[in-house]
């Protein structure tokens, strides 16, 4: 869990900090405890700015923990659209911030999981020009089974994860190139998931 947000921050992308601590209570130890912050609407308003009464927070399987669906409705409509040709990409990208997804994306495929995409979250600031940012969340099964699902190919968990717009999205050519272009910074000799990393 906590490689999963610290490799996903250090794509250059927001995501909760955490810090590993000692935990005593009333002077009784009670272990090592992963203390974290929660990706909710005061976390986004902390990080991207605004009032926290500002943001949409979609989780887990399209639950809405703060604000409402209306913004993420009108970009799942738009995910569902023809996004292959130049007019409709830009169409989703007034919605998505495409290198924080894409980052987001190579992060989770590296790091399998297998309760993952359903485990994740996404915020948005309730203004004009604002995207939905995808922040890495409760990925504890990481890298502890193998999985034996492709995520990278349509499967059973699309209908409401974010592989749901990951797949659409791979039939545009600008968003393929984009991809791409993530996956060499990020394995490059320097890049955060190369072997010399």
């Amino acid at each position: 869990d906590s490689w999963v947000r610290r490799a996903h921050i250090a794509t250059g992308n927001p995501s909760p900090h955490d810090r590993f601590v000692h935990l005593f209570l009333d002077g009784l130890y009670w272990g090592v405890y992963d203390m974290v912050e929660r990706p909710h609407d005061s976390f986004a308003a902390s990080y991207f700015g605004g009032e926290k009464e500002e943001y949409d927070v979609i989780r887990n399987h399209e639950e809405v923990r703060a604000g409402d669906r209306v913004a993420y409705d009108e970009l799942v409509r738009r995910v569902s659209g023809n996004v292959a040709t130049p007019s409709g990409y830009e169409r989703v990208l007034e919605y998505l911030d495409v290198d924080n997804f894409i980052d987001y994306i190579i992060v989770h495929m590296y790091a399998p999981a297998v309760d993952w995409p359903g485990n994740y979250s996404m915020v948005r600031r309730r203004a004009p020009g604002e995207p939905f940012r995808f922040l890495s969340w409760d990925s504890d099964e990481a890298f502890q089974r193998p999985v034996t699902e492709n995520r990278t190919v349509p499967h059973w968990r699309d209908a409401d994860s974010p592989t749901k717009f990951f797949h659409p999205l791979k039939a545009n050519p600008e968003f393929r190139m984009r991809f791409a272009d993530r996956l060499h910074v990020h394995f490059a000799p320097d890049g955060i998931l190369s072997t010399e990393s």
